[in-house]
């Protein structure tokens, strides 16, 4: 029963931890740090309540009211002294009614308050770099070291990074508040970043047994299904949307029976989800129609090319490669530089992209990326470099620490050989 009850524990911190700290933070006046932290002793409490007494008939009530409980407790550890009798009896009677909230509080019955968290996090209040990283740390469950890795930087500076922005939402006495126009503007390109960092993270995650952590994908396009009926005709928001709809419709296929990892060119394409194909190509057409190319419209043009080609050979590289191109003009990042040379080396073939590789390498920003090597090592394979191709897929793997996406290479490379 208790390893049941655990699991049950770790759905809900993984599916409604968000939803409830948002409610707490306004709750707690803003204060994120102090909602967090009761938010987190009602996990644990439950950890070691639950087992003994059994399953509460409402966990997310449970876990809600207990942590309301212990902002009240905080609040009257740091008054009581100074407190008189009737004003502590209001609190014991606020309390009691908490207790009783227990047995009909229904989880749904929450305001969804998470966009409220999210223009929180993202205030321009905060550093880009803290807002990037407080966001990650609230939406997506992540430990520190893992948010290091993603933004390529040293633990104790993300450490530092989170305890500043936290200090900062609470000394600044941030809003908890959906801002007007023109001042979300300000905040939506760092907000619409991390929503993209989230889902990747659950689409590909960078450590681990799993090749896909769902609640991770689902809180993303939960988030921007939220931001595109806030702010509706913003072709940057819809074209996130369209983007993760695409990249989330083709989840069934990524793996076979055994569990192995299963790349774009062997999957069974009848496993995609083509509601959310038919929904992803409505939400770019209208973001197309808007005259607004950015960012996310062309990453969701390529990722509908994908989509939309009836089987893998069919796939129109040359096109992708030309809007990669597009999208190097707009943002000339290392991973978008490694898309267009697997785009070029597929439409084109290896040597051009194996030039740009060796270019890319030069610079040494993506020595940590085990799917930079990893490319090589199939382009290097294309061009019958077995030995280099060989060497690739070693490094690659020796670096990487997503177990599955291990295997697959070391599956490549024992075929090489």
């Amino acid at each position: 029963m208790s390893v049941s009850i655990n699991h049950e524990i770790q759905m809900l911190y993984a599916n409604a931890f968000t939803k409830l700290l948002a409610n707490l933070t306004s709750y707690a006046s803003g204060d994120l740090g102090k909602a967090e932290d009761a938010l987190q002793d009602a996990f644990i409490k439950a950890l070691t309540k639950w087992p003994k007494d059994g399953l509460p008939p409402n966990p997310a009530g449970w876990i809600f009211t207990t942590a309301k409980r212990k902002l009240i407790d905080g609040a009257r550890h740091k008054q009581v002294e100074n407190r008189k009798q009737s004003e502590l009896k209001v609190l014991a009677k606020d309390r009691q009614r908490l207790y009783e909230e227990t047995t009909t509080f229904e989880a749904d019955n929450l305001p969804d308050q998470r966009l409220e968290l999210l223009f929180t996090c993202c205030h321009p209040l905060l550093s880009a770099e803290g807002q990037v990283a407080i966001t990650l740390q609230v939406f997506s469950g992540m430990n520190i070291e893992t948010i290091a890795r993603a933004l390529m930087v040293t633990n104790s500076t993300m450490a530092k990074r989170l305890t500043r922005a936290k200090t900062k939402i609470r000394n600044a006495k941030i809003a908890f508040e959906l801002p007007a126009k023109p001042d979300y503007e300000n905040r939506l390109e760092v907000i619409l970043q991390v929503i993209y960092l989230i889902f990747n993270e659950g689409y590909l995650p960078k450590e681990g047994a799993s090749l896909l952590k769902q609640s991770l994908c689902d809180e993303a396009i939960e988030l921007g299904s939220l931001l595109n009926q806030l702010y509706s005709k913003r072709a940057d928001v819809m074209a996130l949307l369209a983007l993760m709809l695409f990249s989330h419709s083709r989840r069934k296929a990524r793996l076979d029976a055994d569990g192995q990892l299963v790349t774009l060119e062997g999957q069974d394409r009848q496993l995609w989800d083509t509601q959310m194909i038919e929904k992803a190509s409505q939400l770019l057409d209208a973001a197309l129609t808007l005259n607004a190319l950015g960012e996310y419209q062309i990453q969701a043009a390529i990722a509908a090319l994908h989509a939309k080609a009836p089987r893998y050979e069919k796939t129109d590289w040359r096109q992708i490669a030309l809007l990669y191109e597009r999208l190097l003009r707009l943002n000339d990042r290392p991973v978008v530089r490694l898309s267009h040379a697997v785009a070029i080396a597929m439409a084109l073939g290896p040597e051009p992209a194996l030039a740009l590789l060796d270019k890319l390498e030069q610079d040494n920003s993506l020595k940590t990326y085990h799917l930079f090597y990893s490319a090589k090592a199939e382009i290097l394979a294309m061009s019958a470099k077995i030995s280099e191709a060989t060497a690739n897929f070693e490094h690659a793997i020796s670096i990487c620490e997503n177990k599955i996406e291990k295997s697959h290479m070391q599956r490549r490379l024992t075929a090489l050989k």
